[in-house]
Order: C-alpha cells, then structure tokens, then sequence
C-alpha cells in the first residue's frame, strides 16, 4: 500500500514541476504525503516495541 502511494506522490510530483496540476491535486498530494509519513512512523514503532517486547521475554 505504502508503495502504491509513494509511486503515486512521486507520479504527481512530476505534473507540479512541469505546472500541469491544479489546487486540488496538489492538496492531494500533500495529504497523501502526509498519509505516507505517518504510516511509515507508526511502522516503525510497531516493529520497535515488537522488537522490545521479544527481548524481554526470551
């Protein structure tokens, strides 16, 4: 999912910097940026606490 997004932000981004985007779209791809940033943080607590959590039981 999170590279489905990513392909997309970065498929948008191209169409920013050739101009070709309007208002919408680019609050599109700041919320999905936004989405990205935020799913990739919560990921990477899960795995730490996991982590965490594994060690102190063996």
């Amino acid at each position: 999912m999170t590279i489905l997004y990513i392909c997309i932000i970065s498929l948008n981004i191209d169409d920013i910097l050739r101009g070709e985007i309007d208002d919408a779209t680019f609050w599109m791809v700041a919320v999905q940026t936004i989405v990205v940033i935020e799913f990739g943080y919560f990921s990477v607590g899960s795995l730490l606490y996991y982590w965490r959590v594994r060690k102190t039981i063996q």
